[in-house]
């Protein structure tokens, strides 16, 4: 049964999350500016039904909006280092049972997946929908999960010529890495749920999280 509950770690601390799901993949899904809201749910719960187990982490301790700039300052007040410490305790909670875990993020959370994706060799694979993190945040280069990322066309805050030089900076580092590119512009999953490129992107993500997180031998 689905639950808002979190994880438990095993030594006393609990993640805060909603989590759920029964496959043996595991996916950390990382929110939007708008926190751990319903449309985040919505999407673990659709992740959750194609045969994953889903923690959709909660970055802003419970914190939800639907204010741009709310969502703004509660981005410009997020630990970064924390929420890769959050992310690094959830993994290793979810791979008790020795599933392999992959991240997935939107917007803030795309950025936040890549940089845990950087730092977390523990990582199986990392899903970016339109989010690309500043360079101080981490070497994306090191990365060693494989990576998919879902880019707008006409984002206005993450441009194209940005796009084409993180696909680069991944190729350089040898990262295996599909980039994809949509006639859409920023949050095309949220704002346009329905629209080829959002059905396009997730067909995508799906079956790429499929390949990765399966067991082995499968």
């Amino acid at each position: 049964m689905p639950t808002d509950d979190g994880i438990a770690t095993g030594d006393g601390e609990r993640i805060r999350g909603y989590l759920v799901g029964t496959g043996s993949g595991k996916v950390i899904v990382l929110h939007e500016i708008f926190g751990v809201d319903a449309q985040m749910r919505q999407t673990a719960d659709r992740l959750a039904a194609d045969g994953f187990t889903v923690f959709a982490l909660d970055l802003f301790d419970g914190k939800t909006t639907d204010d741009l700039a709310q969502g703004l300052a509660f981005m410009s007040a997020l630990d970064w280092n924390e929420a890769v410490r959050r992310i690094e305790r959830a993994a290793a909670a979810l791979s008790r049972d020795k599933g392999s875990v992959g991240v997935m993020g939107f917007c803030l959370g795309g950025s936040v997946a890549l940089v845990a994706a950087a730092r977390l060799p523990s990582l199986r694979a990392c899903a970016s929908f339109y989010g690309i993190p500043a360079p101080e945040r981490a070497d994306l280069a090191r990365i060693r999960a494989k990576v998919i990322g879902h880019f707008g066309l006409q984002d206005p805050f993450i441009p194209n010529e940005r796009v084409d030089a993180f696909e680069e900076l991944l190729a350089r580092g040898g990262v295996s890495a599909q980039i994809h590119r949509y006639e859409a512009g920023h949050g095309f999953v949220r704002e346009h749920p329905d629209g080829e490129a959002a059905r396009l992107a997730w067909q995508r993500t799906v079956a790429f999280l499929r390949e990765e997180l399966a067991p082995s031998g499968a």
